[in-house]
């Protein structure tokens, strides 16, 4: 089994700054110029954005592993079957999360209702669109892969 190098922080920094700062261009820069020169549906320009965003993070990401020596990212990865503690473990910080998030959505509720705060918005300036009507559904299947990439780059990195 081979040996993973480790990271240092000074690197892991430089890594996860050169993406933050190619995000903010993409999303300053991109993400605008579409907006306003194209008249799609505004999921398609976070789409375009997402997608140049995270396969090139997919991309690094292996050949990350690749240049490590490892030829194996399952392995590297580190993946094995759960125990019942694992799930125990999962189930539990799942409910939790469900538990208090609720709460914390019902405690805005109830201070919007009663004194007049804002309710929380958890939603991103970039990421406001209208609900999709008709074949425009389907766009969804466009975001698909790229939560495949977003998810599993973020992963193997």
């Amino acid at each position: 089994m081979a040996t993973l190098k480790k990271l240092s922080p000074f690197n892991a920094a430089i890594i996860f700054c050169s993406f933050t700062v190619y995000f903010y261009l993409l999303l300053f820069i991109l993400f605008p110029f579409l907006k306003t020169n194209f008249s799609f549906h505004p999921a398609v320009y976070w789409f375009i954005t997402g997608y140049l965003l995270f396969i090139p993070l997919f991309a690094f990401a292996v050949f990350k592993v690749k240049s490590e020596g490892n030829r194996q990212i399952l392995q590297a990865l580190n993946l094995k079957k759960l125990s019942k503690a694992d799930w125990r473990y999962a189930l539990i910080g799942t409910l939790l999360s469900f538990v208090f998030t609720g709460l914390i959505f019902g405690a805005s509720m109830l201070l919007h209702k009663y004194f007049g705060t804002g309710m929380l918005n958890t939603t991103p300036w970039f990421m406001e669109m209208r609900a999709f009507i008709g074949w425009e559904k389907l766009l969804l299947l466009v975001w698909l892969p790229m939560f495949f990439f977003n998810i599993v780059g973020e992963e193997i990195l």
